[in-house]
Formats: structure tokens, sequence, C-alpha cells
């Protein structure tokens, strides 16, 4: 089994079928369904379409399988067999909690995340709580398409100049993905079960675990859930109550 999906599921799966029957991939591009039958890349550029493709064990053993799975997932991009995968799931979680999280419960694209000042102060201070998160699991998180992200944007330290940095920087970061809008927006907009529990939620858990607080992830969780349940819908000005 090779898993796709975002958050980290491949603890869960290796409990089932075992560590040597289970590879992981980190899709580092996006897409977006526009109706029945219709999905449309958002990604803008081919180099952009990534994987990183790895394994909770450390490949002994599984060198067929790797190299089975990375023909396969060649025909849509470049495929990087990442020995650091612990390192890769949490690059790409660092992102889903942030950035894909507010376009899930504002409707906004990442460009649009990225050109507003709250929303992208936001997308900061989220990034950073679950990188702390990482760094309290003691994982390094790998470089994505050659940013190395918490160089760039990791300022848990409280540095006014690296945070400054930071904001300045996000635009140019995430250049070719400025039309994604979150899959779990769609879900949310139609008051359906989402993945949230699975990003944020994840976040909230194994900070609880390792005693970090996450108030940003467990109000995102507390949000998605109310459009879940109907109480309310995905909206811009909500960006607003993470700082009233």
């Amino acid at each position: 089994i090779c898993t796709l999906q975002n958050g980290l599921p491949e603890p869960t799966i290796t409990r089932e079928v075992g560590v040597e029957r289970c590879l992981g991939c980190a899709v580092l591009w996006s897409a977006v369904r526009r109706k029945a039958g219709v999905v449309e890349i958002t990604t803008k550029k081919e180099k952009a379409f990534t994987f990183e493709l790895g394994s909770l064990s450390q490949f002994h053993g599984m060198e067929q399988k790797l190299r089975s799975t990375k023909n396969l997932l060649s025909c849509m991009g470049k495929v990087n067999v990442q020995e650091n995968f612990l390192g890769a799931r949490w690059a790409k979680l660092a992102i889903n909690s942030s950035l894909s999280s507010i376009s899930a419960i504002t409707g906004l694209t990442f460009g649009e995340i990225v050109r507003g000042k709250t929303s992208r102060q936001l997308a900061l201070n989220l990034f950073n709580e679950t990188v702390y998160v990482a760094e309290r699991c003691g994982v390094d998180l790998i470089r994505i398409q050659g940013c190395d992200l918490e160089s760039s944007f990791y300022c848990h330290d409280g540095s006014s100049f690296k945070r400054k940095f930071a904001l300045i920087r996000m635009p140019h970061a995430i250049r070719n993905h400025l039309n994604t809008v979150s899959g779990t927006y769609l879900d949310l907009k139609q008051g359906k079960k989402s993945d949230i529990d699975y990003i944020n939620g994840f976040v909230a858990h194994t900070g609880k675990r390792f005693g970090v607080p996450t108030p940003l992830n467990s109000k995102v969780i507390e949000l998605a859930h109310e459009m879940e349940n109907g109480r309310r819908k995905p909206s811009a000005g909500i960006i607003e109550w993470f700082f009233s």
C-alpha cells in the first residue's frame, strides 16, 4: 500500500499490514475539483510537480517496492526517494495545517491568503505552531521544492526581524501554487465531514502528547466542525476571529 493522503496516515496502516507492506508519499502539487468529472491542476509549473516517497522503515528489503512505485508515480512528476520521510510528511503537514486550513474555512486561494495582511500573519502563526510540535517530536523538516521551510519561516524564538522577513518572503515561496484552493473547502461548504481531524487535529493531538499548546490549530478544528454540522459557513471574515 502506498498512501498519498495528507496528514500522517502511515502509522495507522502499518499497524494493520506491517511496516514492510506500506510506503508513503507526500504529494507536493495541487488540484481542485471544479465539478463532477472535472479537476483543474492549480500548480503552475512542471518543475513543481514533485513527490516525496518513503517509508517508516529503513528501506531494508523494500528496494524493489520503492523502485516500482517510483516508476509508476514518475509519469506524473519528479519522485524523490526520501530517507527522512517523517521530515517530508511534517513539512507538507505544516503547509496543510496553515495555508490549506485557512483556505478550507474561508474559501480563499493561497494567493489571496498571502496577499492579505491578517491572513498571511495567521498562516505564519499556524505554520510556526505546527513546526514547534514537529521540533518537540525530534523531526527535521526537509526542503520542499528548493525551499528550506524552517530557516525561512520558523520564528518561534520571537525574532521580529525574522518574522518580518518570513512575511515578505511568503508570496514568493508559494508562487507556483497561488491559485490553489483547499479541497477541504468543498466539503465544508456543503456541510460534509472533512479531513480536518487528520490535519490540524493530528497536530493538536500530537502537541498534547508532547506538552505543546496548539490553540490556533484547535480553533481551526472547532470552526471546521461547526461548518460540518451546518452551524457556520466558510467565510473570509472568519480570519478576524483569530485576532479578536
